[in-house]
């Protein structure tokens, strides 16, 4: 019980951060599964998808990766770790959002270069905060 008086909120602070790895796994690993899903979905059309859309769609996710560094850094060290991640939630989901509700293969790209600004943020920030904000004794 004394842990849990003396480390509980940053225990639960650390544990909350690293929930955007949870996105960041589902994010890299959402085609696998949801490829095949679109094929055989003959309402949606997804039938009609090319190779290239198809490969579009996996890797766009890091093109949003890429593209948001920048502004990942300038976030985490004007706004502070604990904000930008708050901030991430936003694009992540926005983007998840326009994929469950896509009418067409341009709303799952837009989704999909989202949520990689979003899993950008969360892979930079989050150690970052756990680092500064976990007592060394629990690190």
């Amino acid at each position: 019980m004394e842990f849990y008086k003396k480390y509980g909120r940053q225990v639960f602070a650390a544990f909350a951060a690293n929930l955007g790895a949870v996105t960041i796994g589902t994010a890299w690993s959402w085609t696998a599964t949801a490829l095949p899903s679109i094929k055989q979905d003959s309402e949606w059309g997804g039938a009609l998808l090319s190779p290239s859309q198809e490969s579009l769609i996996s890797s766009i996710l890091f093109v949003g990766c890429l593209v948001s560094i920048p502004v990942n850094s300038f976030c985490i060290e004007r706004y502070g770790r604990r904000a930008t991640m708050l901030l991430a939630n936003v694009p992540c989901l926005l983007g998840w959002a326009m994929i469950g509700f896509a009418p067409n293969v341009g709303a799952i790209y837009a989704g999909r270069l989202l949520i990689g600004v979003a899993t950008a943020c969360y892979a930079a920030a989050a150690p970052l905060y756990v680092s500064e904000t976990a007592d060394a004794k629990i690190r």
